[in-house]
């Protein structure tokens, strides 16, 4: 018998995440092509969970586009949501409580919490505060007109408010004062570009001395300027430094992470430390993934719906892109402790909001506006899609035919998934189906369990496919939920449970001659 020619290779899961930035041939080996509703771990890949519904209600007065987590001094956190004529308070299981409280001004508030309340501002009503058991409409003396106040920070103790289309930044004057006087501070000989200022914030810098507070003016231009000191009005206030980014998505596209801020813009998300510390070199956090960020920032900069938040329980970055907001929205997120990225599809959400631990987000659905949280519960997304980095499979100089693939799966069941073989860089439709899900029941003795051994199984079986004769080899994997066609099947079982794990993948192939 003439002795096999058959090699192994074997790629790790594509734990560096979403690379949508080099070409094909250049690629790590731990990188895909496509990643999406799978997460990067740090040393596997994880199915998302589709969410969990925690409550809802009949829309009649718009969707929900506001969704600000409410910090009491003492006592449980609480959410505000807030559509077009009402605010509604949400527990900290993301159910509603108590009565409405009418506004009539719109459903995009921006907020800070201060002092034991939640203040609230949008730029064309009078603002509102919250302190846990009542609604209050805050007094503002020193501007002509409270109602344009559009964005609101704390710095040291003091409000700041930005102003609707304005180079005015107004500032409480006194330290944990809720309502009273404001001063004005003009930055219009300051500014470079023009504009107005779009939102405020602040981060934490070691500037030689020691640690530091430093307030951050971002412009619609994308204009940052740093400042130093207790306020404006201070003798020790002095600009720290100015730089120059792209166009920031919207109010919502910034958020602070740890002790910085990080600004989502039209060239990528940018760390404002790494700006004033290096300047023009800054590089993006979404460097990765910079192709298909500029596509969508292009195709969706005028839409509302941008929204970038830190989930630190779920080590996660997390960037609400809308498509065709509120109907299509995507997420990008981040590993934050590796960097890698992946597209999440199917939560098509208008807001998100940290409650404690966990990650919520409001989606219109149909004639409701649900409360859902991110990435939870059991239930699969509606599909996932994998596809691998083009590799060698040893050597780029010798052509070779791969004949089998194995990925290496754990779960708690059976799911159905395509798998194919690409060869240099080809792309190909979907078409070999290599597993079927049985809802019902499983074989005894099957690798997946039966009924009376339940619990996470790992399979790793070979599986023939078609490729042509190349050098590249790429694998594309994709799952996607089904209709409930025939006795005893589940929609579910065609997808990965959430919390399905991949880890490697398997080439068999014969290697050919040296190119």
């Amino acid at each position: 018998m003439k002795p096999s020619t058959a090699q192994v290779y074997t790629a790790p899961a594509p734990v560096g995440g979403w690379n949508a930035r080099d070409a094909f041939p250049v690629m790590a080996p731990t990188e895909a092509i496509t990643l999406d509703n799978v997460f990067p771990e740090s040393n596997l890949c994880r199915v998302v969970g589709a969410g969990v519904e925690t409550d809802s209600y009949t829309t009649s007065d718009g969707f929900i586009e506001t969704f600000a987590q409410y910090l009491p001094n003492t006592g449980g956190y609480k959410a505000i949501v807030s559509d077009n004529t009402y605010f509604r308070i949400l527990n900290s299981a993301g159910e509603f409580e108590g009565s409405t409280y009418t506004h009539s001004s719109g459903n995009r508030w921006e907020s800070v919490n201060f002092r034991g309340s939640i203040i609230l501002v949008n730029g064309s009503a009078a603002p509102k505060a919250w302190n846990g058991s009542a609604w209050s409409s805050p007094s503002y003396t020193g501007i002509s007109d409270p109602t344009t106040l559009s964005h609101v920070d704390a710095y040291k103790s003091r409000l700041f408010f930005c102003q609707t289309q304005s180079l005015s930044i107004w500032y409480s004057a006194s330290v944990n004062q809720i309502s009273g006087v404001l001063t004005e501070y003009d930055i219009s000989g300051i500014v470079r570009r023009g504009g107005y200022v779009l939102f405020a914030g602040s981060l934490t810098k070691d500037i030689g001395s020691g640690l530091s507070d430093i307030f951050v003016i971002v412009t619609n231009q994308g204009e940052v300027i740093f400042f130093s000191g207790d306020n404006p009005s201070a003798s020790n206030w002095v600009i720290a430094g100015r730089a120059y980014i792209g166009i920031p998505m919207g109010k919502r596209a910034f958020c602070s992470y740890k002790s910085d801020l990080l600004i989502a813009t039209t060239e990528g998300i940018f760390s404002c430390s790494d700006i004033l510390q290096s300047g023009s070199s800054a590089r993006a956090l979404t460097d990765n993934i910079q192709l298909a960020y500029n596509e969508v920032a292009s195709a969706a900069s005028d839409y509302d719906g941008w929204e970038l938040h830190y989930w630190p329980s779920g080590h996660m970055l997390v960037l609400n892109v809308p498509q065709n907001y509120p109907v299509s929205v995507h997420q990008y997120c981040m590993n934050t402790f590796t960097g890698a990225w992946c597209r999440i599809k199917g939560n098509n959400a208008s807001a998100f909001c940290l409650m404690g631990n966990d990650l919520f987000f409001a989606s219109p659905q149909g004639s409701s506006n649900s409360i859902q949280q991110f990435d939870a519960g059991a239930n699969p997304p509606d599909e996932i899609e994998i596809q691998g980095a083009f590799l060698p499979l040893g050597s780029a100089s010798v052509i070779k035919q791969a004949k089998s693939i194995r990925a290496f799966w754990n779960g708690p069941r059976y799911f159905s998934y395509y798998l194919e073989c690409l060869a240099d860089f080809e792309s190909r439709r979907y078409s070999n189906l290599v597993r079927k899900a049985e809802a019902s029941s499983t074989e005894w003795g099957d690798a997946w369990g039966a009924p009376w051994n339940l619990g996470e199984r790992s399979i790793a079986n070979f599986t023939g496919v078609e490729s042509r004769v190349g050098v590249f080899y790429s694998y594309k994997i994709k799952s996607r939920m089904a209709a409930a066609t025939a006795a005893g099947q589940n929609p579910n079982d065609f997808v990965p449970a959430a919390g399905t794990t991949i880890s490697a993948v398997s080439y068999i192939f014969e290697p050919g001659g040296i190119l």
